[in-house]
Formats: structure tokens, sequence, C-alpha cells
């Protein structure tokens, strides 16, 4: 058997059929993403905006905000000074602490780059390692 009858006796015509749909499908497929290209690519561009995180809502009350916005306008490049200003935050702290301890306290009360000047307080001898974790306020530091 050779010719029409072969392919007809074989479901040569579904098959047919189905190969052009699955090509048919595909093509129009294709088109579809390739015309909604620049809607990608705007997203792409503009991903900043798009998935910028908003800031978390502040559990503080407004007199605490104000007490920390007045804080920030204190702090300087002085190490000694921000220590002052730490200090309330070590004396609400059994000694020795966990830095992580410090960490939480400083951020909750809205203390600009906490990590910094962590980072800054151990470079200064401020904070000093007491072993296994756990630091301690150098007293002789503070000026």
């Amino acid at each position: 058997m050779y010719g029409i009858e072969a392919i007809s006796a074989n479901n040569g015509w579904a098959m047919s059929l189905v190969g052009i749909i699955i090509v048919m499908s595909g093509l129009a497929v294709l088109s579809f993403v390739i015309s909604q290209i620049h809607k990608i690519l705007n997203l792409w561009e503009n991903r900043a905006q798009y998935f910028k995180q908003s800031p978390l809502p502040s559990q503080s009350t407004a007199t605490e905000e104000e007490q920390g916005s007045s804080t920030r306008a204190h702090f300087s490049a002085d190490i000694h000074e921000t220590a002052r200003l730490y200090e309330p935050l070590i004396e609400q702290l059994n000694d020795p602490f966990q830095l992580v301890d410090l960490y939480r306290l400083s951020r909750d009360k809205g203390f600009p780059h906490p990590h910094l000047t962590i980072t800054k307080f151990q470079q200064a001898n401020i904070l000093v390692s007491r072993g296994d974790g756990l630091f301690s306020w150098n007293q002789q530091q503070d000026n």
C-alpha cells in the first residue's frame, strides 16, 4: 500500500490534523507573547516602582516618634556622643548582654543605622566582647 490509501489506513489524516492544530496553537501563543512584550519590558524598566516595599505601620505613639526624630537630629559623627545617646538603652539590658538585644532596642527607639553604630562601638572599644556572644559596655570609654 502506497499513497493516499496508506495515509487513510494508518490514521494519517487525523495525525496531520493534530499536527496542524499544534503548530497553529504554538504560533498563536507566540504571537500573543510578542504582542505583549512591551508591557513586560515596561514592568522590568520600572520594577523599583512596582515592587517598592511599603513601610511597616508604626506601632509607636506620636510622642515616641517626636522623641525619635529629636534623637536622630542629635546623632553626630563623634562615636562618644552617640554612645551617650545609647546609655539609656544599655541601662535597660543586663550586663553582659547580646548584641541582638541592643540592636532590637535601638531599632525600636528609631535610632538610625543600628548595625553600623554597634560596629563602630566595637571598633572604639566601647562595646567589649566577654565571650560566648556576650558583650558589655566599657565605662572608661565614655567621655
